[in-house]
C-alpha cells in the first residue's frame, strides 16, 4: 500500500504537493464538526487548484444522499457539464473505478448545484471533468468528494491528488470519531456509576463462579451486610432455607440455557429475618460468547406482600369486626356441607340480628353503633366452640356455622349460651346498655343441602323470632315460608298501592289546654287494601325497609298541604297540621327545597305545616341534623320533636335545634296520675321546654284526669282518644266546624 501511495505521489507536481500539505494542516486541527471541516476543505481546494467547483456528498440518516459542503469559482458561469446517469456512489457497495457513460445536462454552477458524482470527460462540449473519490471509515462509505476541473487533456495528476486527499480525509474523519467516542466514554461511565449507586433496587455483580465482585448501597440496605462483608462471598450468604435443591437447579438451568432468570425468592437478612424478594439474574457474555459475569437485580417486596395479604383479608373479612364476610362464610359452609355429606353428621346455621339496633344506632350515633357491633362480634367468638365459624354479613346481621352438632338439641344449647352472653350490659357512651337479639336456626340436611338454602331458611327463622316478641331463637319450619311469602307480597302491594290510590290520610285533633280549642292536627297515613284496612304497624316498617317511604312521604306532604288549602277555601281559619318524617326522609337530599317549592305551588302559608322528627333521627348525627333543621326553618314551617324522652338526646345539642314544640311520649303520660316518677318526668320536660322557649304537646291523653294534670302543670297542648281518635278527612272537617255527631271536646278553632 505504501509503494502504491509513493508511486501516486511521484505523479504530483509541486503545486499539487502544496495542496496536499495545506489540506493536511486543516485536518490536523481536529475540528469535531465534520460539516465545517468539509467546508474548509472545499474552500481551500477552490483557492489552490484550477477547479470550477468542489463538493462533498454524505449519506443521510434516511438513506438518501445530500451535499453538505461546496465551493465554486468566484464568478459563476453557465456551463454544459457531464453527469453520470448510473447509480450513486453512496448507494453502490461495489463502486467501480469508472462510472457508467454520462449524459449531458445544463446546470447553473452555483451553490445550489446537486450533481451525481462521476468521472468522465464531457466529449460534446469539452467543459471539463468531474472527478470523485469515496470517503471510507473502515468498510463503510460515509460520503464522496467531487471536483469539477477546467479543460484538461490529461487529468491523471488531479485523479492522483484527489485519491490521496480522500484517503487523508477518511483517516482524519475516522480519528475524529474515535476521539469523540473516547471523550464521551468517561461521561457514560460516570452516568452508569451514578445509576448503580443510586438505584433503589439492589444490584450485585458476580464473576462466572458466582463470587460477588460489587454490590450497590441498596443491597447493603436491604440485606443488612456491609460492602466488605459481601465482596468475595457468593449469593449463598442470603439463603433462607425455604427453597430446595431443585429450585436452585432450575434457576441455574435457565441461566445456562437462555441467559436469564427471574422470579420470587425468599432470602435472609444479616439479622436472620427472612423476607420475600423479586430477583432478576442476567448472564453477561464475553467475545467468545462465554458467560464471564452475572448481574442480579433484587427488590424487597415485603411491603407488597403485606399489601396483598391486606387486600386478601379485606376481600374475605369484615373491616369493622375482622370476622369472615358473606363470601368467606359461604365458602366455609360449602366445605362443611361436603364434609357432613361424607360423614353423615349434622350442621347448623344460626342467623342472629340485634333487636332495635337501628334505634340504638340512630340514638347514640354511628361510632357507638360500631362499638356495639364489635362488642357483639367478640362475645359471639368467645361463646362458640373453637372450630365453629362466626361471620358478619352486614349491618347488625351475624351468622354462625356449627359443625358436628347433635341435631336441634346441640344447636339450641349453643343458641341459649349466646343469648345469655348477649344479655349482659355493654358499656357504650358512658353508660351500660342492655341489648337483646333474635336468632334463627336451620339444620343440614333437614332444612336444606346448599349454602344458599340454609342461609335463607335461617334468615326466615330469625324474622319469625322477631315476630314472636324478639329476644328468642326459633328453628326453621315449612310454615315460616308462608310468612316470608306474605312479607314479599306486602312489599309488592305497597309498590302498587300509591299508583292505585289506596293510601288515605287520617287526622287526629290537637287541643290547646288553656281554652279547650282545637289548635291543630296530626296527619296519619292509612292503607286500604282490597277493602281492608292494614295496620300502620304492619306496613310502615316495610316502607322504611324497602325505601318506598321516600315517594310515599312526598305524596303525604302534598296531600296534607292541598287538603289544608281546601279547608281554607271553604272558609275555615288557618290550621296547623303536623306530618311525621322518617329518618330516611329527613336525610333526603333537597328536602328543604322540595317543601319550599310545594308550599309555593299550592299557595299555603308555611306556618300551616309542622314537621315531626323523632328524637332518635335528630340525634343520629346532631351536627348534620342541625344544618338540615335550619334549612327547613328558613322555609317558614314549624318543627317539633316527637316521642321526646324515649331516646338519648343531648340537651347541649337540643338547645341548638330551631324547634317550636316538644311532644311528650305517651309512655310517660299513661301513668302520670298514678306513678310519681312519670309525673316528675313530665313536669321536668314541661319546665325544660318552657325554659328553652318551646311549646309542649302531650300524646296519648285518654282520661279527664290526665288532661287536668297536664293543664295544671302548664302543658300547652294535648292529643289522644280523650279529644278524638284519628279520623277520615270528612269526619275531621265536621269536627272542626262543630258537628253534633262527634264527641269532640271543643267546638272552635284556635287561630294561628
Amino acid at each position: 500500500m505504501r509503494d502504491m501511495d509513493t508511486s501516486i505521489i511521484d505523479l504530483l507536481c509541486k503545486d499539487q504537493l502544496k495542496v496536499l500539505l495545506e489540506i493536511h494542516s486543516i485536518l490536523m486541527t481536529r475540528d469535531t464538526n465534520e460539516t465545517a471541516l468539509f467546508q474548509r476543505i472545499c474552500d481551500r481546494l477552490i483557492e489552490l487548484r484550477p477547479y470550477r467547483m468542489v463538493w462533498v456528498k454524505k449519506q443521510a440518516a434516511e438513506g438518501e444522499t445530500t451535499i453538505v459542503a461546496e465551493a465554486a469559482e468566484a464568478v459563476p458561469q453557465q456551463k454544459e457539464i457531464a453527469c453520470g446517469s448510473g447509480n450513486d456512489c453512496l448507494s453502490s457497495s461495489n463502486m467501480p473505478n469508472y462510472l457508467p457513460e454520462p449524459a449531458v445536462i445544463s446546470v447553473e454552477i452555483s451553490s445550489s448545484l446537486n450533481l451525481m458524482p462521476c468521472k468522465k470527460p464531457a466529449r460534446e462540449f469539452q467543459a471539463g471533468s468531474i472527478l470523485s473519490q469515496r470517503l471510507m471509515v473502515g468498510t463503510q462509505c460515509i460520503g464522496v468528494i467531487s471536483v469539477h476541473t477546467r479543460d484538461m487533456d490529461d487529468d491523471s495528476q488531479e485523479q492522483a491528488l484527489l485519491h490521496l486527499l480522500a484517503r487523508d480525509i477518511s483517516f482524519a474523519i475516522a480519528m475524529l470519531r474515535k476521539f469523540a467516542a473516547i471523550e464521551t466514554a468517561p461521561k457514560e461511565l460516570t452516568l452508569a456509576g451514578a445509576v448503580f449507586d443510586s438505584a433503589l433496587e439492589g444490584i450485585i455483580i458476580t464473576d462466572d463462579s458466582g463470587k460477588i465482585l460489587a454490590a450497590n448501597p441498596s443491597v447493603c440496605l436491604i440485606s443488612g451486610y456491609d460492602m466488605m462483608e459481601l465482596v468475595g462471598q457468593t449469593p449463598a450468604i442470603f439463603k433462607s432455607g425455604h427453597h430446595d435443591r431443585d429450585f436452585y437447579a432450575e434457576m441455574w438451568g435457565r441461566l445456562k440455557q437462555i441467559g436469564r432468570w427471574q422470579g420470587e425468592i425468599w432470602n435472609k437478612r444479616k439479622n436472620g429475618n427472612v423476607y420475600p424478594q423479586w430477583l432478576s439474574i442476567s448472564a453477561v457474555r464475553n467475545e467468545l460468547l462465554e458467560e464471564d459475569h452475572y448481574i442480579a437485580v433484587l427488590t424487597d417486596i415485603s411491603e407488597i406482600k403485606q399489601a396483598e395479604e391486606r387486600l386478601h383479608h379485606l376481600a374475605f373479612h369484615d373491616e369493622l369486626t375482622g370476622l369472615p364476610n358473606r363470601t368467606l362464610f359461604k365458602k366455609h359452609l360449602n366445605q362443611a356441607i361436603a364434609h357432613a355429606h361424607r360423614s353423615g353428621e349434622k350442621l347448623a346455621v344460626l342467623f342472629l340480628d340485634i333487636d332495635n339496633f337501628k334505634f340504638i344506632n340512630d340514638s347514640l350515633g354511628h361510632s357507638e353503633g360500631d362499638a356495639l357491633l364489635q362488642a357483639v362480634a367478640e362475645r359471639l367468638t368467645h361463646n362458640i366452640r373453637e372450630d365453629d365459624i362466626v361471620s358478619r354479613l352486614g349491618g347488625d346481621e351475624f351468622t354462625m356455622l356449627l359443625e358436628g352438632i347433635n341435631g336441634e338439641q346441640g344447636a339450641a344449647a349453643i343458641a341459649q349460651k349466646i343469648m345469655t352472653a348477649m344479655s349482659l350490659p355493654v358499656a357504650l357512651g358512658g353508660q351500660d346498655l342492655c341489648i337483646t337479639n333474635s336468632i334463627g336456626i336451620s339444620l343440614y340436611p333437614d332444612d336444606g343441602t346448599t349454602p344458599e338454602v340454609l342461609m335463607k331458611h335461617a334468615d326466615t327463622a330469625m324474622y319469625h323470632a322477631k315476630s314472636q316478641g324478639k329476644n328468642n331463637f326459633q328453628f326453621y319450619t315449612d310454615k315460616m315460608n308462608i310468612h316470608a311469602t306474605e312479607r314479599l307480597a306486602l312489599e309488592r302491594d305497597l309498590r302498587a298501592a300509591l299508583n292505585r290510590g289506596e293510601f288515605l290520610m287520617y287526622y287526629q285533633p290537637q287541643v290547646a289546654l288553656d281554652d279547650g280549642k282545637i289548635c291543630g292536627a296530626e296527619a296519619l297515613l292509612r292503607w286500604r287494601r282490597n277493602d281492608q284496612m292494614i295496620s300502620p304497624a304492619e306496613f310502615i316498617p316495610a316502607t322504611e325497609e324497602s325505601g318506598l317511604i321516600i315517594p310515599i312521604g312526598e305524596w303525604v306532604l302534598q296531600t296534607v298541604c292541598l287538603q289544608n288549602k281546601v279547608w281554607q277555601t271553604r272558609g275555615l281559619p288557618p290550621l296547623r297540621v303536623a306530618v311525621n318524617l322518617s329518618t330516611r326522609q329527613f336525610r333526603q337530599k333537597g328536602l328543604a327545597e322540595l317543601i319550599g317549592s310545594l308550599l309555593q305551588d299550592i299557595g299555603l302559608d308555611p306556618r300551616c305545616l309542622e314537621l315531626e322528627l323523632t328524637e332518635g333521627a335528630a340525634m343520629q348525627n346532631p351536627e348534620e341534623a342541625a344544618a338540615i333543621l335550619k334549612a327547613l326553618k328558613k322555609t317558614g314551617i314549624r318543627i317539633s320533636i316527637d316521642d321526646f324522652g324515649t331516646g338519648y338526646s343531648s340537651l347541649s345539642y337540643l338547645k341548638k335545634f330551631p324547634l317550636d314544640t316538644l311532644k311528650i311520649d305517651q309512655s310517660f303520660v299513661r301513668d302520670i296520675t298514678t306513678d310519681p316518677n312519670d309525673a316528675a318526668i313530665v313536669q321536668a320536660v314541661i319546665a325544660m321546654a318552657h325554659g328553652l322557649g318551646l311549646k309542649v304537646l302531650a300524646e296519648g291523653v285518654e282520661t279527664q284526669e290526665q288532661a287536668a294534670f297536664l293543664h295544671l302543670h302548664k302543658c300547652d297542648m294535648a292529643q289522644g282518644y280523650y279529644f278524638g281518635r284519628p279520623m277520615p278527612v270528612d269526619a275531621f272537617y265536621e269536627l272542626i266546624i262543630g258537628s253534633t255527631e262527634t264527641k269532640a271536646r271543643t267546638r272552635a278553632l284556635q287561630p294561628l
